[in-house]
């Protein structure tokens, strides 16, 4: 139900947002008109990983682990971070028709 499609993603309780456009093996995402497109490794239904397709940096060539935490009819809640790091984001994804 979340591997394609179309989403909005908020993290945590901020108002910042992003849009993505997900098929089977990529994911293009819209953050404050910046557009980045990942590979996405889908290693169950409840977590993924995503890799910058063209890093800049050595922080961009690190793995994205999304692990979905809660699901609901048009959304899912999950935390993620970088591959070896400590830091933990959150937030919820909503499927969208735009």
């Amino acid at each position: 139900m979340f591997k394609e499609g179309r989403f909005k993603t908020y993290l945590g309780e901020r108002k910042d947002s992003s849009y993505l456009y997900r098929t089977k093996t990529l994911q293009i995402e819209t953050y404050k008109n910046k557009v980045d497109t990942f590979s996405i490794f889908w290693k169950s239904n409840f977590e993924y990983e995503l890799r910058k397709t063209t890093p800049k940096n050595k922080l961009d060539s690190i793995p994205f682990k999304v692990r979905i935490t809660k699901i609901k009819k048009n959304y899912y809640k999950f935390k993620a971070g970088y591959l070896g790091s400590h830091f933990i984001q959150t937030g919820t994804t909503y499927i969208t028709k735009e």
